[in-house]
């Protein structure tokens, strides 16, 4: 997808996280009141954040989730379940219904194998996982759920434990039983 973002001064910001985070080192408006940015404290590793303001367009789908900071919310790329997913999301979808350009049959599959992958750590917002319809033992006759990601199913001739894929991955793995 293209993106257009606006490389920005991190004396320009809105806000001063500098305690919470560290130093800003590089920063993006990617649309109006979100910010991509990289930050990194004295003696370690640089680390990357999202920053959504009150507001900008998605705050109110994304409000639930991230660190609450006055006027803003933070959501740090290295906690799996910070909802990070969730601002990645919602961009595409603002970018999307902004230009119709970017809506192709390939970004709307992308979009879909993200929301996929991302159901597996927030499945209160995305929706737990489908059991699979279909089996390599043929058609799901019955199943019951593991977890969010793993199903055990009864099938026409056997009887599976479906997983669903990591990191975005085309396919299921199956396990007979």
């Amino acid at each position: 997808m293209a993106i257009e973002e606006e490389y920005l001064s991190p004396e320009k910001l809105p806000f001063d996280l500098t305690r919470e985070i560290g130093a800003v080192k590089s920063v993006q408006e990617l649309v109006p009141g979100v910010y991509y940015l990289s930050a990194q404290k004295e003696n370690c590793a640089a680390e990357n954040f999202y920053v959504v303001m009150e507001y900008a367009v998605i705050f109110s789908a994304v409000s639930r989730y991230g660190h609450p900071h006055s006027g803003l919310r933070l959501y740090a790329l290295n906690e799996d379940a910070g909802g990070w997913r969730i601002v990645e999301y919602e961009l595409s979808k603002c970018r999307m219904s902004h230009n119709r350009e970017l809506i192709t049959e390939e970004t709307e599959r992308e979009f879909h194998r993200v929301a996929l992958f991302a159901a597996g750590y927030h499945p209160e917002y995305f929706g737990e996982y489908p059991v699979p319809t279909r089996t390599p033992g043929g058609y799901t006759l019955c199943h019951r759920k593991l977890e969010n990601y793993l199903s055990r199913s009864k099938a026409e001739r056997d009887e599976v434990i479906g997983m669903y894929p990591e990191a975005g991955e085309d396919f299921l793995l199956f396990l007979r039983n």
